[in-house]
């Protein structure tokens, strides 16, 4: 009994790591959902590089077949005037050793392989291009939200001060920094319209220049605390396809090698002769053999060094992307933190709202009303700065899930 307890209870441990992995990745490819399908389904460049994957792997299965048979004709005759005449008719098929179409097929298949990590490669990078440009376009959306409270509160102090100017209830230098706050806040706000819109289309090039269809305007979601991502390691780690394509180099490689060695074998010539005489015919078999002396010397050498100069390079690729993703765990931690201490700050300020408020009830100038609402603006677009890094950092993590 004890023995089937502990075997239900392994078996739920790895349908709950199982299921935890799932909807880790479910939610990586979910977040930029929208951005991704249509980049998909639209990019041009992207289908035409999947087309000529698709060629590439056409022509790596070729080869494989032993060459095409020959069919020859023979006529001779002697040179002094006789009635002998001789004609011979063959057919013949050269042939590598068995195990070299084995080995054929094999290195095909390491090949192709190549080819598709290959394209996921090129279309990772594209998608991570696109995702950094939608957050940058998120960013200017988030801030023009900030902008434009910034300019509606500018222009409503600003008619309230020309009011009270004009009964005499406040001094012209006073409606002037009134006036110039407004022409900022509007003109900051405009900048940022054209930052957005900028972002936008360039956003709309990965779709061929077409818009995009219920594209978020927010920051995706973070359910889980970043600090989780460090008990993932291994996993960004092992879903590299850079990593993955450098793997795929050496077993290639040592496909080739064996291939090279097996070419060393010989090769064979089988063929069915007719021939006809003056006087009588004849039929019969030819058979042949190459002798491999010459043809593939340094074959075997040159893949045998190659594989292991991969080997090498698989080291070093693995030692500084495991670096790089500890780097990038810990600049999202770090993200994380300073992104929920400007939050709690602002939250705690309540903006601009209680600003407004104390200016039109006068208990602070218009002087301090300005400065305030400087230091609330910067703290702000530090946060939505911080939060876009962090998005970007998170992004190039799980690059290669989405």
């Amino acid at each position: 009994m004890k023995h089937y307890h502990k075997k239900t209870l392994h078996t739920c441990i790895a349908v709950f790591l199982f299921l935890f992995g799932l909807i880790g990745q479910t939610k990586a490819q979910g977040d930029y959902a929208p951005l991704v399908q249509a980049i998909d389904s639209n990019n041009t460049g992207l289908i035409a590089y999947q087309k000529s994957a698709e060629a590439q792997k056409m022509l790596n299965r070729t080869g494989l077949t032993p060459s095409n048979p020959q069919i020859g004709v023979n006529y001779t005759r002697p040179i002094r005037f006789t009635r002998s005449r001789l004609m011979d008719y063959n057919i013949s098929q050269s042939i590598e050793f068995p195990t070299v179409y084995g080995h054929k097929r094999n290195v095909s298949n390491r090949q192709n392989e190549i080819v598709n990590t290959d394209y996921h490669i090129y279309r990772a990078d594209l998608i991570n291009q696109a995702i950094n440009t939608y957050l940058n376009w998120v960013y200017y959306n988030q801030l023009g939200e900030v902008l434009k409270q910034q300019k509606e509160y500018a222009e409503s102090i600003a008619t309230s001060y020309q009011k009270a100017f004009d009964a005499g209830g406040v001094n012209i230098l006073d409606r002037n920094k009134a006036q110039v706050n407004a022409v900022n806040a509007q003109k900051e706000h405009e900048l940022n319209v054209i930052e957005m819109n900028t972002a936008y289309q360039e956003l709309m090039r990965y779709n061929q220049g077409n818009p995009y269809v219920n594209l978020p305007t927010d920051f995706p979601d973070i359910s889980n605390d970043v600090a989780m991502l460090f008990a993932e390691e291994s996993r960004f780690v092992t879903s590299n396809d850079v990593l993955k394509s450098v793997t795929q180099q050496i077993e290639l490689s040592e496909a080739q090698e064996r291939l090279a060695k097996a070419q060393t074998l010989p090769e064979f010539n089988v063929g069915y002769i007719w021939g006809q005489e003056f006087e009588a015919d004849f039929r019969g078999v030819s058979f042949g053999m190459t002798i491999p002396l010459w043809q593939q010397k340094n074959t075997k050498k040159y893949a045998r060094m190659n594989t292991q100069a991969l080997k090498e390079t698989q080291e070093n690729a693995q030692s500084q992307y495991t670096l790089q993703v500890k780097l990038l765990q810990s600049r999202a931690s770090e993200l994380y933190k300073v992104m929920n201490e400007l939050e709690r700050t602002i939250s705690q300020t309540r903006g601009l709202e209680l600003l407004k408020k104390a200016v039109d009830l006068k208990e602070i100038t218009i002087l301090e009303y300005l400065v305030e609402q400087s230091m609330y603006f910067e703290l702000t677009q530090k946060y939505l700065q911080t939060k876009m890094n962090l998005h970007i950092t998170l992004a190039e993590l799980y690059r290669w899930e989405y």
